[in-house]
């Protein structure tokens, strides 16, 4: 039986799992599981719920998968309704907004030249925090266009299915969180060089 799923092309396991198919489900899971966690970590910035915001994602999917028509690919799909919860979970701590010690003090990092091999290494986890922090700051728009579109390498025509805008309004909104990224890096030119 085990060989037989292997074989199976995705739209005919979507078919199983919407009839009910345990393993067919799990099959889908195993595939998309990373990717999701990947992203909503990119989104959302937060390790802590990471692993919630995964169920939750495959809890919508369950509840929604009789729902799928095959209109756009599975990946699109399931991407479409990760950035949703992503959407949902930011609204919600908007709503009950704290500062951390790290938020305070990654206000305004301060970076020195890295000389040695260490920090260098040092250096770059820096820069990445930087540029992290960076895009975090973005509206939510721009923000999820940039990570899908610099982080997901997703073409320009998926991550218009997965937002439900147009192919313009993405180029729109990557070339603006770019401009944003480039206007709160640009203490930081001289790292990112």
């Amino acid at each position: 039986m085990k060989e037989q799923f292997e074989t199976l092309d995705e739209a005919e396991i979507v078919k199983r799992a919407k009839d009910g198919d345990e393993k067919a489900f799990e099959m889908i899971i195993k595939k998309y599981q990373n990717r999701v966690a990947n992203l909503i970590f990119k989104i959302i910035g937060d390790s802590s719920v990471v692993e919630d915001l995964t169920q939750d994602v495959f809890l919508r999917v369950i509840e929604s998968l009789r729902d799928y028509k095959f209109g756009s690919a599975l990946y699109t799909w399931i991407y479409r309704i990760t950035v949703n919860i992503c959407i949902d979970e930011i609204r919600k701590r908007q709503r009950s907004r704290t500062y951390s010690l790290s938020d305070v003090l990654n206000q305004n990092p301060k970076v020195e030249p890295a000389h040695s091999p260490v920090e260098k290494t040092v250096e770059r986890k820096e820069l990445r925090e930087i540029i992290e922090n960076a895009i975090s700051k973005l509206p939510l728009e721009y923000k999820t266009a940039i990570i899908l579109r610099e982080f997901e390498d997703l073409p320009y025509e998926e991550i218009a299915k997965i937002l439900k805008v147009s192919v313009g309004t993405v180029k729109s909104r990557i070339f603006r969180a770019r401009k944003l990224l480039a206007e709160h890096l640009k203490e930081y030119r001289e790292i990112l060089k």
